[in-house]
């Protein structure tokens, strides 16, 4: 924590995300979420806040109880709007990146990138951003962004969280 103080000066700094167990991670989602570059702002409301428990349970991802799983967009930019109305917040990739042992192995999808876009940002442009987790070829897991509008939008393969 000291290391945080002295890199953010005297600005408080509050825990993101904590391990509660060999399995789960609780994320603070009542702070604004992490920008995923700088000069990114949040385009909307946000979400509700408040602590949110991750729990790998087998083979799968649960938040608070509710199953994760992926949805297919391909190179679209966005999933279709059946998706569902619980998108996933992007504080979670962060937890997982800090956490990887609770990213499900049927998430190992090299090259692919893995959104979690409850929260859209964008760039002084306007051009819109999603944030998410990408397998690089090292076999690392990070946290990344995609572009959903303008000149760069369009050129990966993605896959978007919902949860039922």
């Amino acid at each position: 924590m000291k290391w945080l103080k002295r890199l953010f000066g005297s600005a408080e700094v509050k825990l993101r995300y904590r391990s509660i167990g060999p399995c789960q991670v609780c994320v603070d989602l009542s702070q604004p979420p992490l920008l995923p570059f700088t000069g990114a702002r949040v385009v909307g409301d946000l979400p509700a806040g408040g602590w949110v428990t991750l729990e790998k349970l087998g083979l799968d991802l649960h938040a608070d109880g509710y199953r994760l799983h992926l949805i297919s967009a391909g190179q679209s930019g966005a999933p279709d709007s059946s998706a569902g109305e619980k998108l996933v917040h992007p504080d979670f990739v962060d937890a997982l990146v800090a956490y990887p042992h609770l990213i499900p192995s049927w998430l190992a999808v090299r090259g692919h990138f893995c959104s979690f876009n409850a929260v859209i940002f964008e760039d002084v442009n306007g051009d819109q951003v999603t944030k998410g987790l990408y397998l690089t070829r090292s076999g690392k897991y990070v946290s990344s962004y995609m572009w959903l509008t303008g000149p760069r939008a369009g050129d990966q393969t993605a896959y978007y969280f919902d949860c039922d």
